[in-house]
Formats: structure tokens, sequence, C-alpha cells
């Protein structure tokens, strides 16, 4: 049975006490911010979970072995959108980025402040979960986040940008 996501355990960071380092020019801390909002923030969580939800399950929450959380399903999916990557690049960074993997909440720290391995993905595991999202779903997500993204932006950008939406994926 797939869950929307798996309850913390001893050793693992809260993802919202996660601290994302803002101090970079790569394009993935803007987006782990923005979906560490989005698990944080109880209305788009719950608008983020009425959009993939219908169509990971499918009819078939009561089927199946277990794998894939739907939150895990939502960050490697907008990460892989957001990055503009293969398959292969995306195992890598769910496999060993360390704050993608404590946003998920698969990673844990130990009483020294290091990371244990956690949870490992096959690449066929990432694209079957990853894959059953169709075009529709993907613009509906890519919607949200873009929403929440604006919330960061400051009043003088804004302005600059009017109503245009600024694309993140």
């Amino acid at each position: 049975m797939r869950k929307r996501f798996e309850l913390p355990f001893i050793g693992s960071v809260p993802i919202s006490e996660l601290e994302i380092p803002t101090k970079s020019r790569d394009e993935l801390p803007p987006v782990l911010l923005a979906l560490k909002t989005i698990y944080c923030n109880s209305d788009y969580h719950r608008r983020m979970f009425d959009i993939i939800e219908p169509v990971v399950m499918r009819g078939n929450s009561q089927k199946g072995r277990e794998g894939m959380t739907v939150w895990e399903v939502i960050v490697l999916s907008v990460v892989r959108l957001t990055l503009n990557t293969n398959y292969d690049r995306l195992l890598w960074i769910a496999n060993s980025d360390t704050y993608l993997r404590q946003l998920m909440g698969i990673a844990v720290k130990n009483d020294y402040g290091f990371t244990t391995e956690g949870k490992q993905y096959s690449l066929t595991a990432l694209k079957e979960n990853i894959g059953l999202l169709d075009l529709e779903t993907i613009e509906q997500v890519n919607t949200l986040v873009l929403e929440v993204g604006q919330d960061y932006l400051k009043k003088k950008t804004k302005k600059l940008l009017g109503s245009k939406p600024t694309v993140m994926l």
C-alpha cells in the first residue's frame, strides 16, 4: 500500500527544521525551499497531494508492495523537471544529495553529525513511479511550485516581473 509519507523515525531531522543552504547559485536549493514550504504549509500541502495522489494511486491504494511514498514521488519529479535532467542523474542525486534525502525524510543523522545511508533507489523504481505523472499533472504541479516560489520574491522583483509567471520547472 502506498503511503503519503513515512512518519519521522528516531534520528531523522524533521522536515520543518531542515536548514537548506541558500548561498548557492545552483538551481536545486530554491526548489528544495519551495518543496519544504509545500510540506510545512497545510494549504500548499493539501493542494499538492490533491494533484498527485489520484494520479499515483489510480485506484490501487490497497495493492502492491512498499516502495516510494507519494511525497518522494513529488520531490523527485519536481527536482527532475526543475533540473531538466535524465533519470540517471536523478538517481545519483536521489541516492547522494543529503539535503534532498532529508527533505524526503529518508536520511538519518547520528549523534556525531554524520548522515547514514538509509533507503537507496533503483533506476527502475524512479522510472516507474515518476513516469506515472502525465503532462496535465506536471503543469498543475508547476503552477503550484511557481506560486510558492513567488512568495520568496522581494517586492522589487515582483514589480519588475509584473504579473508574468516565472517558470521554475
